[in-house]
């Protein structure tokens, strides 16, 4: 292949059906580069701005590596089983042209000491977040094409924002290393599946946003999803047949807008400020007192239960209109301090 190394270089145009190698001290700009059959990699001793680099050969081993200070990324792509590999070593992964950030591969693998995307969103083609890390202060921002999984997403002292245009798989999404109620996980896509979500149980927050189908465990008890409040939203079921397991102080506005059940099991205490379906049943267990502000399964023969194994269960507005509210209490039974408690039900026991 083609290599040229070590040099100092500040703007690069090369086209090459080899590997391209290029290392260098000074800022660099990458013009454009092109491997038609090889591997692209580039190590800066400064700032890298990468306006457009390609490696088009499409195999396993046609990847692209880029390392500077700091990298802005326009248009880099790893065809067809190409991956790409980021690191930023003393800042930030950003697109300083908003929206003209294009990033395509198969599996994604970035590190930067900063933001990654931050006020501009990096925008990827990618199947995988291989591993995605932010070691220092900013927040991972990113807008998926397709769907995508997070293998490992975390960021040290950030929140962290995914929008997918299809399905978003949380292998293990991570921000609780800074607990501080500024860095929170918000995930998007078409459908969810939740392994490990955790932005730490003090005060960070997660939003989940399900526009095209259900919130999911597909591995049954792995689910885990950890914060001070949990907001989401799904078209479909929300744990279903596997629920969802949560350690979290609230459900500050959880619903399903669409045909599907409620399913939840909390470790501790829990609030559910808001708790709706439109047309599925609610199952809420908790290991400590559950506050049940408003709750509400919508649909024919769709009920609710709340059951807790230590703790009261305490009732603000409970409906399953001409369905079933049952409540399995280790504790008491009483109203939320809100007002006269008001269970709405065919049966209720």
């Amino acid at each position: 292949g083609a290599g040229v190394g070590p040099v100092n270089f500040n703007i690069i145009d090369a086209q090459t059906a080899g590997d391209v190698e290029l290392y260098g001290a000074t800022n660099t700009t990458l013009t454009n580069i092109d491997a038609a059959d090889g591997a692209i990699t580039v190590v800066a001793g400064g700032a890298v701005t990468a306006v457009n680099v390609s490696a088009t050969g499409g195999a396993d081993t046609d990847d692209i590596s880029l390392q500077g200070t700091t990298i802005e990324v326009d248009t880099i792509s790893a065809s067809g089983l190409g991956d790409m590999t980021l690191t930023a070593t003393g800042g930030g992964i950003t697109d300083a042209n908003a929206t003209a950030s294009a990033v395509t591969a198969d599996d994604l693998t970035f590190s930067s000491t900063a933001e990654v995307g931050g006020a501009n969103t990096i925008n990827t083609t990618v199947n995988e977040i291989l591993s995605g890390q932010s070691t220092g202060t900013g927040d991972i921002n990113i807008n998926e094409t397709n769907d995508i999984v997070l293998t490992s997403l975390a960021n040290t002292d950030g929140a962290i924002t995914v929008v997918a245009g299809g399905a978003v798989t949380a292998v293990n999404v991570d921000s609780s290393t800074t607990d501080d109620g500024t860095n929170n996980i918000s995930l998007e896509g078409t459908s969810i599946e939740v392994d490990v979500i955790n932005a730490g149980p003090v005060s960070n927050d997660v939003t989940l946003t399900s526009t095209g189908g259900g919130i999911t465990d597909a591995n049954a008890t792995a689910s885990a999803v950890t914060a001070d409040d949990l907001t989401f939203s799904s078209t479909g079921e929300v744990g279903g047949a596997n629920t969802i397991n949560t350690t979290v102080n609230e459900i500050l506005s959880g619903q399903s807008t669409g045909t599907g059940d409620i399913n939840i099991s909390e470790t501790n205490a829990i609030v559910l400020t808001s708790l709706t379906s439109s047309d599925g049943a609610i199952t809420v267990d908790a290991g400590g007192q559950i506050t049940a502000t408003i709750v509400t399964a919508g649909g024919s023969g769709r009920d609710v239960t709340l059951t807790t194994t230590s703790g009261d269960v305490l009732v603000g507005s409970v409906t399953a209109a001409d369905d079933q509210v049952t409540i399995n209490s280790a504790g008491d039974i009483d109203d939320d301090g809100a007002g006269t408690p008001d269970i709405t039900a065919n049966v209720v026991d």
